[in-house]
């Protein structure tokens, strides 16, 4: 090989490395900092919306070292039974630490966590079915359907979500639960998420997020910062507007909803984690996984 042909070699590899790694790194940001994604499965119509986004609380409390309830979401998930061959529950492929959402339809209550990995949950999924924990996996196109045996409860899993399904009662067939899970799974684009209000209160940095039609027709979220008192923000639900702060009382519209999902709203010394286990006693108390 001639020294011109040797330094093209050469260059062509460097374009090639350095492309890759120009790839990575943009994978790596949006990866790491990119809102999240999941609650673009929930359908417009809902009766109740949670957001906890952990991972945006832990990142934003990096320098305040939060103490460990941080990890109450994973305590509560390895303490269900059809994870207790797991040495950790994040073994599935279960990101644990990014987001939970949890909402509620005329049909079922749902609760929902990112997948780290497709492949390690349908293989876990095979472990439980040999120790006849679940049913067997039914692959229905736009999502795979499980039921957990001696329990209401289903799960649903495709790509890079995992969601939780329980009937709201009796008279819930398994076909309407079917067809509610493929709406969740529709790949829709005029979800929830679209709604201007939530939107606002994304764009307004909020970490923890509640809705309930039945209480009110607003949405409403809550902002911490480090060594400040935590902001609660208030808007129209399918308005683009400015959230508005609102002092925080027992008559307050975040804390009403909050109210409604069962839990005792917390008192002001102790707010952050005692919000942080009021959305895991609320997933728990729900039996959703009972």
């Amino acid at each position: 090989m001639d020294s011109r042909g040797f330094k093209r070699t050469a260059l062509s590899l460097m374009v090639i490395i350095t492309i890759t790694v120009v790839a990575f790194g943009i994978y790596l940001y949006f990866n790491f900092t990119s809102r999240s994604s999941l609650p673009v499965i929930v359908p417009a119509k809902v009766e109740q919306f949670v957001h906890f986004q952990t991972r945006k609380f832990r990142d934003d409390f990096a320098s305040a070292k939060p103490s460990s309830y941080i990890d109450s979401i994973s305590n509560l998930v390895g303490s269900w039974a059809i994870f207790s061959h797991c040495d950790k529950p994040a073994e599935p492929g279960i990101a644990l630490f990014s987001d939970v959402v949890y909402f509620k339809t005329k049909e079922a209550r749902f609760l929902a966590f990112t997948l780290t990995s497709e492949e390690s949950f349908s293989a876990f999924c095979d472990t439980l079915k040999k120790q006849n924990l679940i049913s067997n996996k039914m692959d229905l196109g736009t999502y795979n359907l499980v039921k957990i045996v001696g329990s209401p409860v289903y799960f649903a899993f495709k790509h890079k979500v995992l969601v939780f399904a329980k009937p709201n009662d009796s008279t819930v067939t398994d076909e309407a639960l079917k067809y509610a899970l493929k709406d969740v799974f529709s790949g829709r684009s005029d979800g929830f998420i679209t709604s201007a209000g939530l939107q606002s209160l994304y764009d307004a940095d909020a970490q923890f997020i509640v809705y309930d039609s039945r209480v009110s027709e607003k949405i409403s979220g809550f902002r911490f910062q480090p060594k400040e008192m935590p902001a609660e923000l208030i808007v129209s639900l399918n308005e683009k507007s400015e959230p508005k702060k609102q002092r925080t009382s027992v008559n307050s519209p975040f804390v009403k909803i909050y109210k409604s999902l069962g839990q005792e709203f917390p008192s002001p010394e102790n707010q952050i984690e005692t919000l942080f286990k009021g959305v895991f006693n609320t997933l728990k108390s729900d039996t959703i996984l009972k």
